[in-house]
């Protein structure tokens, strides 16, 4: 239950605060990017009948689910993790270039989007969005995958957590991306501009860390069951 209730409200959460803010400046300056009550009542009411009640189906339909079997026994005595290992094996360290290498195989594409919505362009470039969204699922999951193995071979098996940082770790880089062009390139000016543009784009990011932490966790999970079915096959 509270697996089901954190997974619906994940997003959904921290989105209606933000959104909660901009509104109300929106609406304090009289602004026509102010939503009504009656459509916000809306937008809560399609969550809370639609949204939440196919998360708890969900939920249900995968606590009724055959558990896999791993192919390896888990030894009852943990094993005492190496403490002496070279500075590149630091964690942080591993995160920020498993989320630098998706990011620059985007940039390209994030910079003509953000002109696009920001800027005022207009944009037609829909099969190649596609193409880089692709592109982008694929080299998460294969540098994920290879900071995996660069773990396991250090001895440190605890890889379920540092899976979903690493894949997420994109979103920072999307974010920081989003202040160098709110600096350097945009054309803004006024609170409610401020907070709208800031506000939102934390939101894509924050979204974009969900998205492929979960493409880190099941890429890396599904790489550790099979290089343990090879194991136990030789």
């Amino acid at each position: 239950m509270i697996s089901c209730a954190l997974t619906a409200s994940l997003f959904a959460g921290p989105f209606l605060l933000v959104f909660s803010v901009v509104n109300s400046i929106a609406v304090y300056y009289e602004s026509s990017i102010a939503l009504p009550f009656a459509t916000i009542l809306a937008i809560v009411l399609l969550w809370a009948f639609v949204t939440f009640p196919l998360t708890a189906f969900g939920s249900y339909r995968g606590d009724q689910a055959a558990i896999e079997t791993y192919p390896c026994h888990i030894k009852k005595i943990t094993k005492p993790l190496p403490d002496d290992l070279p500075w590149y094996h630091n964690n942080v360290l591993l995160a920020l270039t498993a989320g630098f290498l998706p990011f620059m195989a985007i940039y390209v594409e994030v910079h003509t989007i953000f002109m696009s919505v920001w800027g005022h362009q207009p944009y037609t470039l829909f099969g190649i969005l596609l193409l880089t969204f692709v592109i982008l699922l694929i080299v998460t999951s294969f540098v994920v995958i290879l900071m995996c193995y660069f773990q396991l071979t250090a001895e440190d098996y605890r890889w379920w957590w540092v899976s979903i940082i690493r894949g997420g770790a994109c979103g920072l880089f999307m974010y920081a991306y989003a202040i160098y062009y709110y600096m350097y390139t945009a054309r803004m000016s006024g609170s409610l501009q401020f907070v709208m543009y800031f506000g939102y784009t934390l939101m894509i990011s924050y979204a974009l860390c969900l998205m492929l932490g979960a493409v880190g966790h099941w890429s890396s999970r599904w790489f550790v069951i099979r290089i343990y079915k090879a194991i136990r096959a030789d």
